[in-house]
């Protein structure tokens, strides 16, 4: 299932702190370690994942009887902001390794994550359907009749979109800031801007719904997921088994055929616990070879 999760942080606040503050959060952690034993596993996952969060979902939830997946979607510096105020996930899964770089500093259950990049992505550029503003290379976007999508600077497809402005030393005639990627996709759907920048596999859904125009943008670099567990997660068995999952060949041909890159060659992480069993091992052969 999907829905927005109320935050841990949210739940507390909303009992009086004077009264019984800390015992409501108490009771709140109780509630998610009685989550993660019945097989509920809560996945905070940028939202350019959305249009199949649900496949994903579905299908491992096939293989693995007795789980529950949720994800809760954001642009991924909202979604780094809500877990270091305290929100719950056992998994994050971010559209950039900056804002997992961030996650791993500011949010405490995130300092000891081990992270390995499940996809890749490439912002383009994506008319809205028709083209009726007759958008058919970056320089168009000048134009003061032109209104273009684009995310807010501090969120992945806002950082690669405002680099490529840089780089071509362009200034959007109109612009129409949103906070994440979806947001902009709907806008280009809705005909409520010209032309915006959104990832490959929006435009491939977009393509799908109408006559849109895609433009390629070859000086905008590919964007990595990273999913790394948080600490409670490392604790629930469904989570890990999920994350290992993201890297199979099902969940794999899922992203594939949905528009998404590979991982890069070699950017899988152990996760912590085989990180710990292989640091076991070989300091047990090190101990019988002295």
């Amino acid at each position: 299932m999907t829905f927005p999760r109320i935050s841990h942080l949210a739940r507390c606040g909303a009992v009086s702190l004077l009264a019984v503050g800390l015992t409501g959060c108490a009771i709140d952690s109780s509630s998610d370690s009685r989550q993660a034993e019945n097989g509920a596993v809560q996945v905070f996952a940028a939202s350019s994942l959305q249009p199949i969060g649900g496949e994903l979902e579905r299908a491992f939830e096939r293989e693995n009887p007795g789980a529950d997946i949720t994800f809760n979607y954001g642009g991924s510096t909202a979604l780094v902001r809500q877990l270091a105020n305290g929100a719950h996930a056992d998994l994050l899964i971010t559209a950039d390794t900056a804002s997992m770089d961030s996650a791993r500093t500011s949010v405490p259950e995130l300092s000891d994550a081990q992270p390995h990049t499940i996809a890749t992505n490439r912002l383009v550029l994506v008319t809205a359907a028709n083209n009726p503003a007759h958008i058919h290379r970056l320089e168009d976007l000048a134009s003061g009749e032109v209104t273009t999508g684009i995310c807010a600077a501090q969120v992945p497809c806002g950082v690669i979109a405002h680099h490529v402005l840089d780089q071509a030393y362009l200034q959007l005639g109109k612009a129409a800031e949103e906070e994440n990627v979806a947001a902009v996709a709907t806008k280009i759907a809705t005909s409520a801007v010209d032309a915006g920048f959104v990832y490959s596999t929006d435009a491939a859904a977009l393509a799908r719904q109408g006559k849109t125009t895609e433009i390629p943008l070859p000086q905008a670099e590919p964007n990595q997921y990273p999913a790394a567990l948080t600490a409670s997660g490392s604790h629930n068995v469904k989570a890990e088994k999920f994350q290992q999952w993201l890297a199979s060949a099902e969940a794999q041909k899922i992203l594939r055929d949905h528009g998404f890159g590979p991982a890069p060659e070699g950017s899988t992480t152990a996760s912590p616990s085989t990180d710990r069993r292989t640091t076991e091992s070989t300091a047990s052969a090190a101990a019988g070879r002295a």
